[in-house]
């Protein structure tokens, strides 16, 4: 019994004896031929191939290529005997070079390769494969097998039906080939959720046919073998999966590098947009201030003070509804200028230049002569307002009294009509030669009150009166009317002369009359036209000083009063000596002075009325003027409120996000006060419809509200901008909130005088309090900073809280620079100069490619294929310094 269990015992040992022989003789046959397309792989770069590769080694020869093709270096020259020795020489040169890169060939001599030892060939592939294939990859610092490993279970972990333990039995199914393919280019294999564990070889040969047609590997392992093979061979497995790990890990540099590019050029896409944006606004908005000051520097003028009231209406129309859109879009202008320029500094591309023309200092200095051309337009109409009114005044006062002068001489004709020498009596004739002296008197000095008319056309020349024409007209008919009236007179004194001889009584009370009668007279027509004189009153003093004025000339009409009383005594006195009040030496009678007297005091009360009305209308006026001022002041307390608001905000240090949206809240407030404002326009509607051109109770304005409500939105706006521009800077550095918060309270702590900018002392005091080194020589580390910051700073010598974001951003964040961009070139374009339009097309966005290629010229490299672009230029004009 004992020798039978001994015997079965002896058969079992021999049979796996067998089968671990076969098992070793089937891993060898693998070997074989995953080795053999391994080392063709590589050959194929220098036009080589071997067929048996337990022969075609015996030479050195194709030993000599594949080591020069792995490993970059050049072997020593071969010996071109083909002796054995020459052989084995050449084989030894060969083994020599793989011990210089550190690999130990334990007992592999160039005998045995020259003589076929397939088992010690297969070894020394085995050991090139791992010095030059496998050991470079280094994952989480574990050794080369156990770091494929790790990459291979990491890339197949969220596949369910995959478990990588090993490189024979995990991966004979074929799925954890498919796997690592599906990981990497889904696109390979979209159906992968289709395969099924059970179809082992579709399995393989899926996998295996499309990595050697879309991922340039061969195909190193045999589908049949791994399925018929009990336990795959480890060493071929790992030979085929590290050409998985090197072919994707040069796939995700290539797709890293085609992101980057499209990075780079989608900002650059972006900035000539906003580039190209403002340009169009900077045109748009140049062209209106253009027009409009020539619009503004326009002196036609009216001839009417009406017509030139509606021109100030159209000015104060074009102040509150042209012209504010137009300051937004100044505004807006210079916001994007900012954020460009911000874009500009944080991808370090060169500063935006736009042309001279379209410059901020171009448009400050345009918007500068707008309102300079605005202050001239309003002054010009208000002149001319003042200057027509006082025209129309004139004018109409010298048409009352040419037309009262005009009467005057029409009667004083009349009298020289009717008077009758021819048959008269001695009596009447001295009587008529006394009238005549009185008739000279009292229209001499009408004549000489007709001087007051030369004054009035003198000034009104002065004034460049439109119709001057018609107002020298007017008084050359009264000169000529009072000559007219002389020569009647004089031809009537002649005629009064002749019959003097015959006439010599004369009435001495009728002479006293006549002579008192005239002054008088003439004193009430003196007065009746000072109340004819009109005047222009603007303001509740000058209204007040009128009727002040006009209560005073009732004193003075007290003298002519009793002049009156005692010229009716002598009337009485002549009617008691002849019993007739007839004269022969005035035409004038009591009743006439009467009348004159009676229509002197309708004419005062109808002045005294005319002058209370506009005493009450300058009340009222000043009344809307007190509530014009009052809505006004309050309007600017708001807004000064408003701006102590934003002026706090921007103290405080805070989140960004938070700082921003209570920046844009105040904004919103900002933009209108219904209440305040409707009282204030209100009031100054009011202040239009009574023409009331000035305020004596406050400087302010509808159009100063305006401009300051506007300042103050621009304001709130640019610090919305500046806050922005400080998320962008932190988002593109990677700047935390703390980090921010942290950066403004240094900042402001050192920022004395709150000038929104440090001086050199203030800024190293800065970097200092951050924990910024400047090195053993402190002033000498802050000079080279603020000497790197030279080009950038708004302001020189002096750094602002962005240039400081900036900097410090710097010192941390990853450069866009010239240099990264011109690597990620390369490695799309493979290591050449050139780049196809095919591979950018195919690597990024249409929109970016098509975009990359307009910019590219066409390369000059004899080796470039057709159609292949230079992209070297290109860079240099991107960062604007040479590649």
């Amino acid at each position: 019994m004992e020798r039978r269990d001994s015997s079965l015992q002896n058969e079992e040992i021999s049979a796996n004896a067998a089968a671990r022989e076969e098992l070793q003789k089937a891993w060898t046959n693998q070997q074989k031929k995953s080795f053999t397309l391994w080392v063709n792989g590589h050959l194929r770069k220098v036009g080589m191939k071997i067929e048996d590769i337990g022969v075609d080694f015996h030479d050195g020869k194709a030993l000599q290529g594949l080591l020069e093709v792995i490993s970059g270096e050049k072997l020593p020259k071969m010996e071109k005997g083909k002796m054995r020795v020459h052989m084995v020489n050449n084989v030894q040169k060969c083994l020599d070079l793989v011990k210089t890169v550190g690999v130990k060939l334990h007992g592999i001599g160039a005998e045995e390769i020259v003589d076929g030892n397939l088992k010690m060939i297969l070894g020394m592939i085995w050991t090139i494969i791992l010095r030059f294939a496998i050991q470079d990859i280094s994952v989480e610092e574990l050794t080369a097998k156990e770091g494929l490993l790790l990459w291979c279970q990491k890339k197949t972990a969220p596949y369910n039906n995959v478990n990588v333990q090993n490189f024979h039995m995990s991966f004979k199914d074929g799925l954890a080939f498919c796997a690592l393919i599906h990981r990497h280019r889904p696109d390979l294999i979209p159906n992968y959720s289709s395969l099924r564990k059970e179809n082992v070889r579709e399995n393989l040969q899926l996998a295996f046919d499309v990595a050697e047609q879309h991922l340039d590997i061969p195909q190193m392992l045999d589908a049949d073998d791994m399925v018929s093979s009990v336990k795959p061979d480890e060493r071929s497995v790992m030979t085929y999966v590290s050409a998985y790990y090197h072919a994707f890990s040069s796939f995700q540099q290539y797709e890293l590098a085609a992101k980057r590019l499209a990075d780079v050029f989608d900002i650059s896409m972006e900035i000539d947009q906003a580039a190209e944006e403002i340009q169009g606004l900077t045109n748009t908005l140049l062209e209106w201030i253009r027009q409009t000051i020539e619009r503004m520097n326009g002196r036609n003028t009216e001839s009417t003070s009406s017509d030139t009231h509606a021109r100030l209406g159209d000015f104060r129309q074009y102040q509150y509804q042209e012209k504010p859109p137009k300051a937004e879009e100044k505004g807006t202008i210079e916001a994007k200028h900012t954020t460009l320029t911000t874009k500009l500094r944080i991808h370090n591309r060169p500063p935006y230049n736009p042309p001279a023309d379209q410059s901020l200092q171009e448009i400050e200095e345009a918007w500068t002569q707008l309102e300079a051309a605005e202050v001239g337009r309003k002054d010009f109409l208000l002149s001319e307002i003042k200057r027509l009114e006082r025209c129309e005044q004139l004018a109409s006062s010298l048409e009352k009294k040419a037309t009262l002068h005009k009467q005057r001489v029409e009667h004083g004709q009349g009298v020289l009509d009717s008077t009758q020498v021819q048959g008269a009596t001695l009596a009447d004739l001295a009587a008529m030669k006394k009238k005549q002296e009185a008739f000279m008197s009292e229209h001499n000095a009408h004549q000489g009150r007709a001087s007051v008319l030369d004054n009035i056309v003198s000034e009104l020349s002065s004034l460049q009166y439109a119709k001057l024409d018609d107002a020298n007209t007017v008084i050359a008919g009264v000169k000529a009317s009072y000559d007219s009236l002389f020569a009647s007179c004089n031809a009537k004194s002649e005629e009064i002369d002749a019959e003097e001889k015959r006439q010599q009584h004369i009435d001495s009370v009728r002479l006293e009359f006549a002579k008192r009668a005239g002054p008088l007279s003439t004193s009430i027509a003196n007065s009746k036209e000072d109340l004819l004189e009109q005047v222009i009153v603007r303001t509740l003093a000058q209204a007040e000083q009128l009727v002040q004025a006009h209560n005073d000339r009732k004193q003075e009409f007290s003298t002519d009063e009793a002049e009156l009383q005692a010229v009716a005594g002598v009337n009485n006195q002549l009617e008691e000596l002849c019993g007739s009040t007839s004269n022969p030496y005035t035409a004038i009678t009591v009743d006439d002075l009467n009348r004159e007297w009676s229509e002197l005091q309708e004419l005062y009360v109808e002045v005294q009325g005319r002058l209370a009305a506009e005493h009450e209308q300058q009340v009222k006026n000043n009344e809307i003027c007190l509530t014009f001022a009052q809505h006004a002041s309050a309007v600017e307390q708001w807004i000064a409120e408003q701006r102590e608001q934003f002026n706090t905000r921007m103290q405080t240090s805070s989140a960004m996000e938070e700082q921003l949206a209570h920046l844009s809240e105040l904004l919103e407030k900002s933009t209108v006060n219904p209440e305040l404002f409707a009282a204030a326009e209100e009031a100054h509607n009011a202040l239009v419809e009574a023409r009331v051109l000035e305020n004596p109770h406050t400087k302010l304005t509808m159009q100063l509200l305006r401009v300051r409500t506007q300042q103050l939105k621009t304001m709130i706006a640019n610090g919305i901008n500046a806050v922005e521009n400080q998320i962008l800077v932190a988002k593109a550095k990677g700047i935390s909130n703390e980090q921010m918060e942290e950066y403004q309270t240094t900042f402001k702590h050192f920022d004395k005088d709150s000038s929104g900018s440090l001086d050199r002392n203030e800024f190293k005091a800065c970097l200092l309090a951050n924990g910024h080194q400047l090195g053993e020589n402190a002033e000498a580390g802050v000079d080279k900073i603020l000497d790197s910051m030279k080009g950038n700073l708004k302001e020189e010598g002096r750094v602002t809280f962005e240039d400081f974001i900036h900097y410090m951003a710097s010192q941390s964040a990853a450069d866009d620079t010239i240099e990264n961009l011109n690597v990620n070139f390369k490695v799309l374009a493979r290591e050449k100069d050139f780049i196809h339009p095919d591979t950018l097309r195919s690597e990024l966005k249409p929109a970016t490619a098509d975009y990359i290629i307009t910019k590219l010229q066409a390369s000059a490299n004899p080796e470039a294929p057709e159609g292949a672009l230079d992209y070297q230029p290109f860079l240099s004009t991107v960062y604007n310094v040479a590649v």
